[in-house]
């Protein structure tokens, strides 16, 4: 075992014995639960159950009720909702609502021997934030703007965690001692990612493919560019799979037409590797949206596992990327981009998914946090 492996392994338990000392981490979600593998408040909540640290994971997302699927239960691991007041448009029922969530909180916190890590991730109502008696991390998700540099949340947390340089830029000013760049968790020790499944494409596909795996809606991708290259490069197959919204399906039905493109509906993860190994370049084709100012472009790490480099539009959310695959907005220089990714060597993609998969472990996440938050002590 390297040096390395080995302070990495004393940080780790070392953040164990942290985060039970202080009788677990409490969870505080603008978002769901989100229902599949690997990332974010999945990874780093089943991480800490798995190893015996309690575990509360609370959203405010919505008042209809839902049940979350956790895809690993642990007795260490509660998953569910705030309370909700119905008729929340209504001013008084919206401060009976931020009441009602403050007071169950404040209520879990003693049942949680009254000093857990409370860590908010991605957001919560300002009236909650102000209530609560103390927040020990704030997570900026995609969305920076969202609790401004004067939110209580912003105010009240000791430490803050940014996706990118663009979000710590936000909030800079006025609390820089706090901020800190850490890359959103993803679990890629998922190993339902080397499944074995396989999908295919059409007879007569070019053998030469480009394109993107994962979600891709209308106010973050960009289809008139992905239209563009379609057409720029008619030897070249281009494929896209995932969820889409209205306009995606609109643009799926028109591209259809086109002999040279391919869409694969979302598919079980197993069946996901598979794709990933017809692809010789991802196109992260993201336009320009204040909701994902503050983001990382996550699918890069999956594609690196596989090998596959990636040109990018010059996004703040692809900014951290400078350096490491070419990025820009204009066309004529895209096009000429497509080389430059294509010629990055394997040795390279590799050494690049190493420094990006390390800073992007939730044990390694969990580690640096607990650290900032001792320096505190």
């Amino acid at each position: 075992m390297s040096k390395a492996d080995r302070d990495q392994g004393a940080a780790w338990e070392s953040a164990l014995e942290y985060y039970r000392s202080r009788g677990g981490v409490l969870f505080i979600s603008y978002c769901r639960f989100w229902e599949r593998h690997g990332f974010v408040q999945q990874s780093l909540a089943q991480r800490l159950a798995r190893h015996g640290v309690e575990v509360a994971w609370f959203d405010g997302s919505d008042w209809r009720p839902y049940r979350p699927v956790v895809v690993e239960p642990n007795t260490k691991l509660l998953v569910s909702q705030l309370p909700a007041v119905p008729l929340r448009r209504f001013s008084l029922f919206d401060r009976l609502d931020a009441q009602a969530k403050s007071a169950f909180l404040k209520r879990y916190i003693k049942k949680m021997g009254g000093n857990p890590v409370i860590w908010v991730q991605a957001g919560v109502d300002e009236s909650v934030a102000a209530e609560l008696p103390y927040i020990d991390v704030f997570s900026v998700f995609d969305d920076p703007y969202r609790h401004g540099p004067n939110s209580s949340l912003v105010r009240k947390a000791k430490v803050i965690v940014c996706q990118n340089q663009t979000a710590r830029d936000v909030l800079m000013p006025e609390h820089a001692a706090k901020l800190h760049v850490l890359r959103p968790p993803i679990d890629m020790m998922d190993s339902s990612l080397g499944g074995t499944a396989d999908v295919f494409l059409p007879a007569g596909f070019p053998s030469q493919v480009m394109g993107y795996v994962g979600s891709f809606f209308y106010d973050g991708f960009d289809f008139e560019l992905f239209e563009q290259f379609i057409h720029s490069f008619p030897d070249w197959g281009f494929v896209l799979m995932g969820r889409t919204d209205a306009p995606g399906l609109e643009a799926l039905a028109r591209w259809k037409k086109f002999k040279n493109f391919h869409y694969f509906p979302w598919v079980p993860r197993n069946q996901v590797a598979s794709v990933w190994k017809k692809i010789k370049l991802t196109l992260l084709f993201y336009r320009p949206n204040r909701t994902q100012d503050g983001a990382f472009p996550v699918k890069i790490l999956e594609a690196m596992r596989f090998g596959v480099p990636a040109i990018a539009t010059s996004v703040p959310k692809t900014a951290d990327l400078e350096g490491y695959f070419p990025r820009s907005s204009d066309l004529d220089q895209m096009k000429k981009n497509v080389g430059v990714a294509l010629a990055l060597s394997p040795e390279a993609i590799r050494e690049t998914y190493d420094h990006f998969s390390n800073e992007m472990d939730p044990k390694s996440h969990l580690a640096k946090v607990s650290q900032w938050l001792r320096q505190l002590s």
